[in-house]
This record gives structure tokens, sequence and C-alpha cells, in this order.
């Protein structure tokens, strides 16, 4: 007697189906493609897609929380809820009261009387960037000038003060007394540390009795913070300029001086002199006031803002001559500024270099720590602890997504997010929760223009939106590598371009340029040499070389082909990039690579566009969220789940492709983390959702017509000092003096 097995005829059916629909879609749209020759790839590439979509969602339950409801009541109780028995003030920025601009107490700071009394003053005084940017603020709209700046206005560097003058009886041996671990051997086992003496001097004269001057090898984690803050208290150079984004482009303010002296700091210049208001200083306020300033419409930058939908790229932007940009700054009859001084200097060091040095260092922490490696994505001078895993880390990574596109795009830079944030946008247009750091990409045109413009400073957020209302006070150091010149992996010790760096945590984003280069390009273009004419397929055929290709001149075949890559030897070529097209990432305005998903199946797989597990998390079709594996599959009523595994059976795939709505209820009001990423985040996913369709199906007018959606632009959270606020007692009830004398015993 033969056994029939229904459902899994049933799900042979529906799989044959789908292959069989598209094929049929496949061919169709091939068709209206000019290229016959592409038929066999692109046939392939949605059938697999649509193969791996139909899959990994087969069954699934399509619940529209958005309009249901009976959901949106049940979610608001389970809010007022948790909210209620929130003791740790997880959803402090869920509660209806908020930060609003007639909160005074939130954004206003009392200036401490020491700055007007005839009274002895602290050393230092307490970080607090509400006071910092207040006052640049308010300066910048009485004084047309430079500006003095000193590192510990703009970053907490508090955990070194303790080492201020006062190891009298172990100064001379104060490098060795606070950083040398040598002696300890199981926990340098397996690590390169440096001496002590490479990166630390002694220094009696200094405040700190000790100076660090350059990176510093593996560490522990607690010295990497003293390490990092120190070199900023006493070494690092100033920035060039500091630019304070508005809502409409950014004002620039270049600093006075790139000495590194206690003495630029607000405590010890005049700038509160400068001031109209100096007895208190309302961050909020004096934003609003600057930008509507006369001194702001005069010295406003008006740059192109970015505003196409469809934006094509030069193909002359991926081939620059660093000889013709040097030779021409060299003979300019105008003078350079001093960054353009410092960009041609860069430049003439670059392209005489064949054996460039490694210019970022990473806060690498000793083998012995565990998940050492987390240090790696962290710039060593603004490391500040370890954030991944932690509300903290989405906090920074959001903003640095927010911060760096608004940057670029009212600075006409040319950028688009690449990698791993390439992929986490094609899910729900927000980063994966595992993520550590963002990846975009330029053109090399686009990394000489943020050299020579904007290298070695740093971008202040605009700290109210076009309402009026609070934004927010994020810091970020923009940082050009000194080798931009060569094109190519060589030792392999500079595969990123250039950096975004949150000065709060030292997370930043990877910029890498693509450019034209004789770098070994992969087969998987060989195809492309059919696509040519005549005479430029006998020039790559030429250019070959002899047999397997070991003369082969890689300088004409990606020139031929069209063929860019990036020092990391990651290839693209212009069809897949250009033009450019414009989406939200995060509910910011950014651009992507017009074919992403070719991009993303060559760097990843096509399985990985529907695969809803991966490392320890799953993703939620009707949250749009990924979310914790072992969590959801506790929720689960199934007898054989394995909650200990983070990895997936198909049986469990299904049990959550139909999870009910009273299912998804009880994941929200049992996990308050999951709960305040719902409501931080539904309404941009479902309008990446929305937006994702349009751009596969390339109708980019109804794109455009959902972009005009006035809540993009907005943060989807909170600002990290305003978070600290919350948590932190004294931030909450001290005032600026009061925390001045606990801080200093002043």
């Amino acid at each position: 007697m033969i056994k029939l097995y229904p459902r899994r005829i049933f799900i042979k059916l529906v799989l044959f189906l789908t292959v069989f629909y598209a094929i049929f879609i496949s061919i169709k749209l091939i068709l209206s493609q000019p290229n016959l020759r592409q038929y066999s790839y692109l046939i392939d590439q949605k059938i697999n897609l649509k193969y791996n979509e139909i899959y990994f969602n087969l069954l699934a339950s399509k619940h529209d929380f958005d309009s249901n409801t009976f959901f949106q009541k049940q979610v608001e109780k389970i809010t007022e809820t948790s909210i209620t028995n929130d003791k740790l003030s997880m959803l402090w920025n869920l509660e209806k009261s908020g930060f609003k601009q007639e909160d005074t107490s939130i954004f206003e700071i009392e200036t401490p009387s020491y700055f007007f009394e005839n009274i002895e003053s602290p050393m230092v005084q307490p970080f607090d960037s509400r006071f910092t940017i207040g006052i640049y603020y308010q300066y910048l709209q009485n004084v047309n000038s430079s500006v003095p700046f000193h590192w510990s206005d703009w970053v907490d560097l508090s955990k070194i003060y303790k080492f201020l003058i006062n190891i009298e009886d172990t100064r001379e041996n104060v490098c060795s007394t606070i950083f040398d671990i040598s002696s300890q051997t199981e926990l340098i086992k397996g690590s390169q540390i440096k001496q002590v003496e490479e990166y630390c001097r002694y220094e009696p004269d200094s405040l700190l009795g000790y100076k660090i001057i350059k990176e510093t090898g593996p560490q522990t984690v607690q010295n990497r913070e003293l390490l990092g803050k120190s070199y900023l208290f006493s070494t690092a150079p100033s920035p060039r300029k500091l630019i304070f984004l508005t809502n409409n482009g950014s004002f620039q303010a270049n600093v006075e001086t790139p000495l590194n002296q206690l003495e630029n700091s607000i405590l010890y210049n005049d700038m509160i002199n400068n001031l109209q208001n100096p007895t208190k200083v309302n961050v909020l306020h004096n934003y609003n006031s600057l930008i509507s300033s006369a001194q702001l419409q005069q010295q406003h930058i008006t740059q192109q803002e970015l505003t196409y939908q469809v934006l094509g790229i030069p193909k002359a932007d991926f081939n620059i001559d660093p000889e013709t940009v040097i030779n021409q700054l060299s003979s300019s009859k105008l003078p350079l500024s001093d960054m353009e001084q410092q960009f041609l200097s860069s430049l003439k060091f670059s392209h005489g270099n064949t054996d460039p040095p490694k210019y970022f260092y990473e806060a690498k922490l000793l083998n012995s720590i565990p998940d050492d490696w987390q240090g790696e994505h962290y710039d060593w001078r603004f490391f500040n602890g370890l954030t991944v895993g932690k509300d903290k880390q989405a906090i920074v990574l959001h903003r640095l997504v927010k911060n760096y596109l608004n940057f670029a795009r009212n600075h006409g830079i040319i950028t688009w997010i690449a990698h791993g944030s390439l992929l986490s946008w094609y899910w729900n247009g927000m980063a994966f929760p595992w993520d550590t750091d963002i990846d975009v990409q330029m053109p090399i045109a686009e990394l000489y223009k943020l050299g020579q413009h904007f290298n070695q400073t740093l971008v202040i957020e605009n700290a109210a939106d076009a309402n009026g209302e609070f934004d927010g006070m994020g810091r970020y150091f923009v940082d050009v590598g000194s080798s931009i010149t060569s094109r190519i992996k060589g030792n392999g010790n500079n595969a990123i371009d250039a950096r975004f760096i949150d000065v709060d945590t030292g997370l930043y984003i990877d910029i890498t340029a693509l450019a034209m280069t004789d770098a070994k390009s992969p087969s998987r273009y060989d195809s492309m040499v059919s696509q040519l004419g005549k005479d430029a397929q006998m020039r790559v055929k030429n250019a070959r070389g002899g047999e397997a290709g070991k003369d082969a001149n890689y300088e004409i075949i990606n020139s031929e082909l069209q063929l860019y890559n990036c020092r990391n030897n990651h290839f693209t070529s212009y069809a897949e990039i250009s033009p450019l097209v414009r989406t939200t990432v995060e509910n910011q305005i950014s651009y992507i690579p017009y074919n992403f998903i070719t991009i993303l199946n060559d760097e990843y797989n096509l399985s990985s566009l529907s695969k809803k597990n991966h490392r320890a998390f799953t993703f939620l079709n009707n949250l749009r969220l990924w979310f914790d594996t072992k969590i959801i599959k506790s929720h689960l009523d199934r007898k054989n789940s394995d909650i200990s595994s983070e990895e997936l059976t198909y049986g469990e795939l299904h049990a959550i492709n139909k999870l009910s709505v009273k299912d998804h209820l009880n994941l929200l009001a049992s996990n308050p983390a999951l709960l305040k990423e719902w409501l931080q985040t539904h309404k941009f996913t479902k309008l990446h959702s929305q937006e994702l369709k349009l751009i596969r199906n390339q109708d980019f007018k109804s794109v455009q017509n959902l972009q005009k959606d006035k809540e993009i632009g907005k943060p989807l959270r909170s600002d990290l000092f305003m978070d600290l606020v919350h948590h932190d007692e004294d931030l909450k009830s001290l005032s600026f003096e009061e925390r001045a004398k606990k801080f200093s015993n002043w």
C-alpha cells in the first residue's frame, strides 16, 4: 500500500508553482532587457531569489499590526504596564512626557559661579555636551573668527582626572605604575604587547605626569579607556574645524590652533565673557537663535545638496590621477587653506610611499579577554568601554548613520551604503542587532573631496529639528587615511580609506573608495566581454595575455569592463552601482546601488535575502524585526524545540511563521526590549517594506512620493547623552556646579 503524505505533497506543489511563476516573471522581465546574453544569469538569479523567499515564508501568517485596532489597543495597555514596572528605566523615552522644548530644566545648564566670581576654580570640570555645544552656539553668533578647542569639552575624559598631579611618590614610574601589564603572564598570554616606554613618556611637568604618544598595542579594557582618554587630553591635535549641522546645510568654524593645550578649554579660555547671557546655557534655545542669526546667514555653507531620486555617477569619478591633483594644487594661483595644504602634503606622502604604514588603529584587546574581537570595532582614541549587545550600541549606530548621511548629502558628497549595511537595509531598513559598525562606499573622486575639505574635522549634530524640537548632540570625527593614492591591497594595512567616528564611544562608519586599478578582477565578470564592441573585445582578449592569464593586463581589462575595486579587493561594475537609487536607511535619506540584488548575491549569496535565522537572531515577519532566537523558541508550543539552540529546524521555522496575534502580544508583554524596538521602528519599517517593493519594480516615482513623509529624517532612537541623563542620578539631580564640587573636591 502506498503511503501518502499530504503535507509534503502540498509543499512540493507550492514550490513547483513558485518556480514556474518565477520563470515566467523572469523571462518577461529579461525580454525587456537590451542584452540577450544575460538571460541565463538573470533567470537563475530570479528563480533562486523567488524560491528562497517562498521557502522561508511558506504558509506564513500576515498580520497587519499597523492597522489592527485590537492589537494597537493591547500594545497600549502592555506599554503602560511595562513603563510602570520599568525599574531599570529601559523605556523612559516611550513615556508620553519625554523631552520637550518647554522642559527648560533638561536643556538648560546654569553656568558655575567660578566663571564670574573672584574665587579659585577647579583644575578641570565635568563633561556635559549641553554646556559645551550651547556655549559654542551662542559664541558663534557674536564672534566672526576661529574658535578655541580642547578635547575635554567634547569628550568625557573624567576617568583620567584622578591622575592629575597626585601620584607624588611614584611620578618617575607613573607610566609603568598605571599601564604596565608585562608581568601578568596569564593575562597577556597569546598577545604581542608593547613595552610601556614605546607609547608612554614620563613628563613630570605636565598635568598628568605622562603623555601617551602613539597607539599602544593589545590592552585590558580598563587600560584601553585610560590610554585613549590620556591621548586626547594631552597629545591628540585639535580638529582643523568644527562643522555644526543644521536642518539646511552646515555652519563651519575654523579652530584657532592644532596644539593640544588645556588652556584652550572653556574653563580657561575667554568664551564665556563673549556671551550676551552667560549665566544660563540652553542648548536648544541657542541653536534656534544661531540658525536665525545674521551671522549664520553670512557664513552659511551653500554646498549643493543631493536631491536626485536616481543619481548617475560620472565614470570619471572612479579614475583619478593623483599626479594631476598634486600639480593642480601645487600650481594654484589662489592661496591654499591650511586644510588644503595638509591634503597636498598627504597626497605627496602617499604617492611616494610604496609600503604605507597602518593609519587607523583600533582598540585591540588582549587575546585572553572574552570576545576580544569586539575591540576591533572601536577607534582606540575614543574607546569608552564595550557596548556590543547593549541598547547604547543601537543608539550610537543609528546616530552615526543619521549624521553621516546628513553630513554627506548636505555637502554634495556622493556615497552609498555597502556590504553588511546594504544587506541589513534590504531586510527592514535597520542595522542588524549584531552589527558593530556601518559600511559605506564612494567613488575615489569623492574621497579626494572628503580629504581636501573635511579631513580632521569634528561634525556636531543639529540640536533641533525643523520644528525647533530637540534632535541630538552627537559629535563625530572625520578622519581620512594618509595613503589614499594607493588603490591596491598592498601590504594589507589600509583596507579602510576613511572613518566617521563617534567620539563618545569610538564606534565608527568605515568609508572605502572604489577606483579603476590594475588589480586582478573576478572571473564572474568574464561574461561581460561579449557585450563589448568588436574592437573592445579584441583589446580585452589581447590584455588577457598567455596561457592561464599569467601576463594579463588588468588595467586594460578593468577599464574596458568598467570594473572598480576598493583596497580590500571588493569589485563592483559600473552597471551594478550607477545610477544610485534614493532610499531611506534608519529613517534617513540615503542612496543604494542600482543593482543591489546582484551585489548582495555576489557577496553573500541569495539565501541571505530570505533566510530568517542568523547567529543568535530570528526575523519576525509581522514585527519586521530580528529578535533573540532562544526567547522566541521559548514561546513556541512545540514539545521537541531545543530552546538552548540558536538554529531553527524547519518545523520551528514553520511554527514561527504561524505565530498568532496573541503570540505576538505575549512576546511584546514579556520582553520590554522587543516592545521598545517595535514602538520605535514599526512606522519606518512599514515604509521600508513599501519602498523596497517599489524599488524592486523600478517604480521610482512612487518611491519619491513615499519619501515625502514628514516623519522621514527624524531620529528613531534617543540621543546618547540624554539617555545617560535619564540613567545617571548626578546628571538628573545635581547642578553643573554641584557636580564640579563633587567631581574634583573643589
